[in-house]
This record gives C-alpha cells, sequence and structure tokens, in this order.
C-alpha cells in the first residue's frame, strides 16, 4: 500500500535546490515524462475517478490521451495550435486537458460560462483557433463565431451539432478511433502549456502564461507542508478550468502517483456520500462552500468519512466546530494564478494562527512594502509582494501583454495588487484587494468587466460595479446606475444583464443614481457608494426579491 509523502520542509528545502523537485528534475516535469513514469511505476492503480463511478487507471489515462492526440492530429492540429477547452468537470474534460499538454499543444481552459464579449475576449487574446466543448455550450460559441477570427475548428462532446460561423464541427466522441499508438514529443519543461485567464481585476482579463514545469509546481506545497502523497485521492469539486482544480488537483496527484476525483460541481447534499464513495482525502473549498456544508443538518455519522484535509478560502471562524464535526483538519493558503500558491498554513497550526494564510513556502520569498515599495514593519498592513528563489516558480508572464507584465514585476518583485500583513512569527494575514474586483461563490469577478456588460444597454449612462457584503458568500454583485431615461427600470437591466453576462456575473443589488460620486481626478469613489449601501440596504433593488429574477441556486444551499 502506498504511503503519504514524509518530506518535510528542512529537507524540502535542499531537494530543491534549484535543479530538482521530489523526484524529478525540473527539466523532466512536462505532462508526457511525468505520465510515462506513473505509467511505468503504478500501470494499473486508478488516476481518475468520478462519482458517476468511472475509472481510469494510469496505463489507460496513457492510452486514452494517445488516441485524443492522434485523432486530434489526424485532423490537422499542428504543434502550434492554441486549443480552448469550454468542458464541466468530467473525465473528458481532463483527459481532454492532459492530451494537449502532452502533445505539446497550448491549452486554453474557459470557464463554461463565459459568453458574448468575455468569451470573444479570451478567445481572440489566447489565439484559439480550435475549441473543445461541451454540446450545451455550442449556442453560447455560434453567438460569436463572427467577431473569432481565427476560430477555425469547433469540437463538441456529449451531442453531435454544427455549429454555424465556422469551418467544421467535430465529434470529441469519435477520438476512440484514434490510433493508441505512442507519438514523438519534444516538449520541453520551459515550453508554453496553458493560458489561464485572470479575473480582470485592473481592467480586461489577461491571460497567464504556464510552461510545463510550472503546471507541477503551481501548488507544491501542497506536498511540502501538507503532506500530501501518492496515498491520497483529491476530490475536484471546483471546476477543473481554474488553477485549484486543474493544477492543486489533477496534476499534482498526477506527479505523486495519487487519485484525483471529479465531481461534476459542488453540491452540499451529496458531498460526504460522495467523499466516502471515491476515497477522497483531500479537497480545496472556496467561497460560500465550507458555510454550504454546515447549513446541512448534523447526523451521527458525520466524522465517518475518508476526508483528511480540506483547504478552504476563507478561512471560517468556525474552523474548530467544523473540524470536531467532520474529523479532519483544515488549512489554507495564499496564491493567485498571476504568479504562485505559496503560502500554507501548517495542519498543526497554533490556534491563535488559525485565520492566517500561513507562512510562505521554502520555494518562496514574501515582502510587504509601502506605496513607495519599501519594506513595513511586521504586524503593518501594505503591499504584499513575491518572487520565487528558484528557477521556473513564477509565471511566463501574461500572453501578448508585455506591459502588463512589466507593471507587475518591479524592483526585482511581483506585485499581487493585494493587501496584507507578516506578524512576528512569519504568518501572512490576507487583508483584501487593492485590485478592483468582487469575490461571489469561489470566482473573482472583475468590476470593469461588469461595468462593461451593463455600459451596452442603451439607456445606461454611467455605471459603477461594487462588492456588498452577502449573507452566505463573500460578495454580491452591486451596481450603482446614472441614466435619464424614465424606461429604464431594475428589474429590465437585470433582465438585459442575464442575455449577455455569465450568471455568476450579473447583479444582484441595483441602485438608481443621479451622480456618481468622484474624487478630484474623477475617480468614481466607489467606497463612498459601498458605504451607503450598506446604511441604505433597503433602498436598493434587490434581484431575490424578484421571483421571475432571482437564481434558482439561492433559493437554498447548492444540492
Amino acid at each position: 500500500m502506498e504511503t503519504r509523502s514524509k518530506l518535510k520542509q528542512g529537507d524540502f528545502m535542499t531537494s530543491i535546490s534549484g535543479t530538482h523537485w521530489l523526484d524529478y528534475d525540473i527539466r523532466d516535469l512536462t505532462m508526457s515524462k511525468v505520465l510515462a513514469k506513473q505509467v511505468r511505476e503504478r500501470p494499473d492503480k486508478i488516476y481518475i475517478r468520478t462519482t458517476g463511478g468511472e475509472t481510469m487507471t494510469y496505463a489507460e489515462t496513457d492510452v486514452a490521451t494517445n488516441r485524443i492526440v492522434n485523432w486530434l492530429r489526424s485532423h490537422g492540429v499542428s504543434d502550434d495550435t492554441h486549443v480552448a477547452v469550454m468542458m464541466e468537470n468530467s473525465s473528458a474534460g481532463l483527459l481532454t486537458m492532459i492530451a494537449l499538454a502532452k502533445a505539446g499543444l497550448v491549452g486554453v481552459p474557459i470557464n463554461v460560462n463565459a459568453r458574448g464579449p468575455q468569451l470573444t475576449h479570451y478567445l481572440n487574446l489566447s489565439d484559439a483557433s480550435w475549441i473543445v466543448a461541451d454540446a450545451p455550450f455550442a449556442g453560447q460559441i455560434a453567438e460569436i463565431a463572427g467577431e473569432v477570427p481565427k476560430l477555425d475548428t469547433v469540437i463538441l462532446w456529449g451531442e453531435s451539432v454544427t455549429v454555424p460561423g465556422v469551418r467544421r464541427t467535430l465529434d470529441l466522441a469519435e477520438w476512440r478511433s484514434g490510433s493508441a499508438a505512442p507519438f514523438e514529443n519534444d516538449s520541453r519543461h520551459s515550453d508554453l502549456a496553458f493560458i489561464l485567464f485572470t479575473s480582470g481585476t485592473t481592467g480586461l482579463s489577461k491571460g497567464v502564461m504556464f510552461n510545463q514545469s510550472r503546471t507541477f509546481l503551481w501548488d507544491e506545497g501542497v506536498v511540502s507542508d501538507l503532506d500530501v502523497g501518492g496515498g491520497d485521492t483529491y476530490f475536484a469539486v471546483t471546476p477543473l478550468s481554474h488553477a485549484s482544480g486543474l493544477f492543486s488537483g489533477a496534476f499534482m496527484m498526477m506527479a505523486v502517483g495519487g487519485t484525483i476525483a471529479i465531481a461534476p460541481r459542488f453540491s452540499a447534499s451529496r458531498f460526504w456520500d460522495e467523499a466516502r464513495a471515491t476515497g477522497a482525502t483531500f479537497t480545496t473549498l472556496l467561497g460560500a462552500m465550507v458555510g454550504f456544508l454546515e447549513s446541512v443538518p448534523p447526523t451521527d455519522g458525520d466524522a465517518d468519512n475518508p476526508m483528511r484535509l480540506i483547504s478552504a478560502g476563507p478561512y471560517p471562524a468556525t474552523w474548530q466546530s467544523f473540524e470536531e464535526r467532520f474529523g479532519l483538519k483544515l488549512v489554507s493558503g495564499y496564491g493567485l494564478s498571476d504568479h504562485s500558491s505559496c503560502t500554507k498554513l501548517p495542519i498543526d497550526a497554533p490556534p491563535e494562527k488559525r485565520g492566517s494564510a500561513g507562512k510562505p513556502i521554502a520555494s518562496y520569498e514574501m515582502l510587504i512594502v509601502d506605496e513607495e515599495d519599501m519594506p513595513v514593519a511586521p504586524g503593518v498592513i501594505g503591499e504584499c509582494l513575491l518572487r520565487g528563489r528558484f528557477p521556473w516558480r513564477a509565471s511566463m508572464g501574461y500572453y501578448k501583454q508585455p506591459e502588463a507584465v512589466l507593471e507587475a514585476r518591479r524592483n526585482e518583485w511581483f506585485h499581487t495588487g493585494d493587501s496584507g500583513y507578516l506578524d512576528a512569527d512569519g504568518y501572512f494575514w490576507y487583508v483584501g484587494r487593492k485590485k478592483d474586483a468582487i469575490r461571489r461563490r469561489g470566482e473573482n469577478i472583475s468590476s470593469f468587466e461588469v461595468e462593461q456588460f451593463v455600459a451596452m444597454h442603451p439607456d445606461v449612462e454611467q455605471v459603477a460595479a461594487y462588492p456588498l457584503a452577502a449573507e452566505l458568500s463573500e460578495d454580491e454583485v452591486a451596481v450603482s446606475i446614472v441614466t435619464t431615461s424614465a424606461a429604464l427600470d431594475a428589474p429590465g437591466l437585470i433582465r438585459f444583464c442575464i442575455e449577455k453576462m455569465p450568471d455568476y456575473m450579473v447583479p444582484r443589488f441595483v441602485h438608481l443614481t443621479a451622480e456618481l460620486p468622484r474624487n478630484l481626478n474623477q475617480r468614481v469613489e466607489k467606497f463612498r457608494l459601498v458605504q451607503w449601501c450598506n446604511e441604505n440596504r433597503a433602498e436598493l433593488w434587490d434581484r431575490e426579491e424578484d421571483p421571475a429574477l432571482r437564481r434558482r441556486a439561492r433559493a437554498k444551499p447548492p444540492g
């Protein structure tokens, strides 16, 4: 029986003296080589397990991804093709991601809620000429196909339909006809493998470039500081289009020879039954997920589950009762797709440190600075800066946006735009976002992008989007609108938004006002809007109070 890694932080520092991680030479951290290693050492071990009962061993994963790659090549995919992937959590979606990396192509994971201008931006910026998608999203692709000149091929999973506006539509189910033979691959660890999009906190979403090795190293603290290894099963309930699901989950489990259990989506009522059925030992919960699990009525068997670790963000104030009820440990960390997951709250952290994001792991340095980039004393809030101690620990930058790279990387440090402080013991305490973002149910939402969508309404003259505190989640999206049209009302605006925007971005609160507060530089003072709304919440239009427009998922916790 395989055991979990027992590598400790001191040993870890020695083992990553610049060229090695665990028993890997950094230069061997490519998808083709890592998967080949696991096929040699544990071919019959289950790598993929789904809540629907599917299983695939490492050997079967290798053969399936060979078939996908050879099938793609038979249809003309070339080594420099960028392939977007717009799929719900599934074995097919994960196999597609693995196949793209294994073939040395560039994968572009896309949030399945993306549509309209946002989806257009993702595809155009990333230079995606192919897209693999679940069939239900064919309509979203068809809507914008004419605005994406490079989009040539759409591959659908689940139903064979034609997508107008593109040269051809293929059926992903045909991958099984591809050859199982190994194919030539000369990918290097430094080659571009994925482009993941940021939340767009200071403008339109940026495409973060991940080279092959960084897809395995992005959350290396899971191994070094949380003792996760080959005996673990990671439960993917967050989207595989996110770094947490794809890199912290699926790819990290492959690197250590573990198992990835996949749920289509998070369900509070099914979570523990699915964890037991899949043997899940570790997962990541974002936003209000911990609260949703707590809201499920307790039973005598709550602690009878295989889960030993849950990484929670944000860390709940009720951590002690949660741990006792479910018989596990809650951990946490700090990271961002632009750079890395670079801190970890130790499993044995003392009670007074719970709520922090832990300490920087051995591969990274963290510095807190003032507005002039000068270091501040412990306990003083400032901007969090990061840098790697070893090669290939940071991103390759932003795709086709060198000016954004120069802005973020100043004075030899990566500027996160986030505020926090390091205490006297070296624990990082996250305070908030300097960036203009809204965090709703685990999704970072760009205020700028919300404003861009709302401003498309012909009767909207000015708009400001900002977060308001929610009952169950971190934030809810609120907008203040200036209009001179008597025809514009809140329900009509929200119906317009529902047609144009991903559902998670659609505002909940609408505030119609004669003017927006501005400073001397004519920048909107959103903090004044937040203050006014908090003091006058009853005067806001609330989507949840309109039976025809409320989100069905908000009637009760998911599941």
